[in-house]
């Protein structure tokens, strides 16, 4: 099998020769090495049960040694024990999964042991051509991502000194159950450690010791309160010696955090411990209790900003209040690995510019100032990225979206999709979605009861469909979701619970909604913050018609932003109506309409009355082309109008005639009259005549 002679000596030696003893008070008998196949610690040794010894084998046959837990049995003779009680003997019995005999014979348990391999080996087999590893893949990708589910090490260092008290202890402790359950606790995400120090460490509970979120609550309940003096500085040195560097997934955590809660100031050095944790890329958060504290202290122990990573409590009964702080910086560290430079400080978020590749696809333009640039997308432009390349843990609890842009012509009358995060089935998880038609904003997030859940801004919107530069920024937490215009808060929105969005689809920029062609629109700004504190100090001063305290004086407006300034363009009431256009060009000849209804003899009378002819005056022949009581033949339709040229100028009566072809044969005699020249001009009664021809 070509397998090396140590290992073959370590199985035979380790696995199978097993050496046992019985110890009876001070006695002890021979070794003896037992061939149980199985690994050490299978079965308590001496062993519980019927055992024979060497010694007892040697110098009786029927003599039998009996041990249990709490007595000796003596030599057993006929089924009783030195003491004359009954004993039962047998001759194979099975505890814990060993079996037992009187001939000390393990046959039976190393088969089993083997068929056991063999049946674990098939199974691998199996799991093999099953392509169980991308099928782990699969579903691991299919997870929600969010704080929740980020590999995380967290290890709470907390003050157990006299200071603190059992009762607030107890708090402390219910503090840390209520800020771990936001946590997916397994050793797929995060793992929890616990330390108690006071003079010295102890650890109360190692990471990754508990694979669910109950059983490590019940374990940290059940902490029992130190006492002591405090060794802050000793039990940082500790975590970072002991407790993180024992996690058995290093290579593949992402975040390692330690928490450090205290009442009081240090008895030992804190900055030394505090300078080694961060330099091995610990995040050192520092909480405060009560009015005992050295803020320096806690400066010291954090990490940078202060103002991130330092919290306080006024005291144990008031920590909870600052649980929601806590849990959403937390999650910061979880979920948001970028940093947003801003003025003086970096902000931890997505530069969704940057990240979508905005800069790379879409024209530069100048933005509303002069030190601003702005990109202008064309429906050419298509910006779609992996949302696991842009948000690889999901997005955090509590984030600002800000956006600078500018809608002029499509983009300001259609809907479309600002900023969109699809799942891979194309299901909506977040969206950031403009009605110019409506005038309104949409904001799309989860939803634990129902797919998507959607809030409508109906009011106040209004100016950002004007074609000038504007801000847009959303303040979304758990429960609620504000909207804001140019940095003036217009609507605040309650929120159902969400969930976290999976990662395995795409997000997108400008999109059409319900489709992917891309609507034109320019983009000057474009940014997620993990903070919501963020909205409080973000300002809307890179848009130069903005007027803001904030605002620096030396804002310098592009010229198309000055000229647009100096219009003072203010939208009034529309104007009077103007006067009548010339008349437009004679339209193309219409079709030909239908057949219209008879007409009344009443209304021939009044057309005979008007012409000053009466009825009974007219002949037959006439009375049959006027229609008056006889149809029309093929040759005798009614005419009412010259056929051609200016002379055709008939002032009476119309007159029937055929218009063309050979159908002008009149059944009624001609009437004669000049058929040329520009005497044809009848005043008289209507007459009939041919068209053509001799008189």
């Amino acid at each position: 099998m070509q397998v090396d002679a140590p290992l073959v000596s370590w199985i035979l030696d380790d696995l199978t020769g097993w050496t046992q003893f019985v110890r009876l008070q001070n006695d002890v008998t021979l070794w003896l090495a037992t061939w149980t196949g199985v690994t050490h610690g299978t079965v308590p040794s001496p062993f519980l049960f019927i055992l024979y010894t060497s010694d007892f084998k040697h110098n009786s046959k029927s003599c039998h040694l009996k041990c249990s837990d709490d007595r000796y049995h003596g030599c057993i003779r006929g089924g009783r024990g030195g003491g004359g009680e009954d004993v039962e003997t047998v001759q194979d019995y099975k505890y814990l999964g060993v079996h037992l005999n009187d001939k000390l014979d393990w046959t039976k348990n190393r088969d089993g042991v083997y068929k056991k391999d063999q049946s674990h080996l098939d199974f691998l087999q199996r799991l093999r051509s099953f392509s169980v590893c991308s099928m782990m893949s699969m579903f691991y990708q299919s997870v929600g991502a969010g704080c929740s589910t980020a590999v995380n090490d967290l290890v709470y260092i907390v003050d157990g000194s006299w200071s603190v008290g059992n009762t607030d202890f107890n708090k402390a402790k219910r503090w840390l159950v209520n800020i771990t359950s936001r946590f997916d606790i397994s050793s797929h995400y995060t793992q929890v450690g616990v330390v108690q120090y006071s003079d010295t460490p102890r650890l109360e509970i190692p990471l990754g010791m508990h694979q669910g979120e109950s059983e490590l609550i019940q374990t940290i309940e059940s902490i029992p309160y130190l006492g002591g003096n405090t060794q802050t500085g000793r039990a940082i040195k500790y975590a970072v010696d002991h407790v993180f560097s024992s996690s058995q997934r290093a290579a593949r955590v992402k975040n390692r955090i330690a928490v450090v809660v205290t009442d009081g100031k240090s008895q030992d050095d804190v900055v030394d411990a505090s300078v080694e944790a961060r330099a091995q890329g610990i995040i050192m958060f520092a909480v405060g209790v009560g009015s005992e504290i050295t803020a320096s202290e806690l400066v010291s122990i954090a990490n940078r900003p202060s103002s991130t990573y330092v919290l306080y409590a006024k005291d144990y009964t008031n920590i909870n209040r600052i649980r929601d702080s806590m849990e959403q910086k937390l999650c910061e560290e979880s979920v948001c690995p970028t940093r947003i430079p801003v003025a003086s400080r970096d902000e931890k978020g997505f530069e969704l510019i940057v990240g979508m590749n905005i800069q790379k696809k879409a024209q530069k333009i100048p933005g509303s100032l002069v030190s601003e640039a702005a990109y202008a997308l064309s429906t050419s432009t298509d910006i779609t990225e992996d949302t696991r390349e842009i948000f690889p843990e999901g997005l955090p609890p509590s984030y600002v979206f800000v956006a600078t842009l500018r809608l002029k012509g499509l983009s300001s009358m259609v809907t479309f999709d600002l900023w969109r995060v699809l799942s891979k089935d194309r299901e909506m998880q977040a969206a950031v979605t403009l009605s110019g038609a409506e005038n309104t904003i949409t904001f799309t997030t989860t939803s634990t009861t129902d797919l998507e859940q959607r809030v409508v801004f109906r009011a106040g919107f209004q100016g950002l469909f004007d074609g000038r530069w504007h801000q847009v920024k959303l303040l979304v937490r758990p429960h609620q979701v504000t909207g804001f215009l140019d940095d003036q808060q217009i609507q605040e929105v309650t929120l159902e619970p969400v969930e976290p969005i999976y990662i395995n689809g795409k997000t997108q920029v400008a999109k059409r909604r319900g489709g992917d062609a891309t609507v034109p629109v320019e983009i000057q700004k474009l940014r997620l913050y993990c903070d919501p504190h963020q909205s409080e100090r973000e300002t809307a001063c890179e848009i130069y018609s903005v007027d803001d305290e904030r605002c620096p004086l030396n804002r310098t407006a592009t010229v198309e932003e000055e000229e647009e300034e100096e219009c003072n363009c203010v939208t009034g009431p529309p104007g009077p109506a103007g006067p009548p256009g010339p008349l437009g060009f004679v339209g193309e000849k219409g079709e030909k309409g239908g057949t219209g209804p008879p007409g009344s003899e009443a209304n021939l009378d009044q057309f005979l009355e008007a012409a000053g002819v009466d009825r009974r005056d007219m002949s037959p022949c006439r009375k049959t082309r006027l229609g008056l009581g006889t149809k029309f033949g093929p040759g005798n339709l009614p005419l009412d109008r010259p056929t051609t040229g200016p002379a055709h100028h008939w002032t009476g009566p119309p007159l029937d005639r055929p218009t063309t072809g050979p159908a002008h044969h009149w059944t009624c005699p001609p009437v004669d009259r000049p058929t040329t020249g520009p005497a044809h001009h009848w005043t008289g009664p209507p007459m009939d005549r041919p068209t053509t021809g001799p008189f």
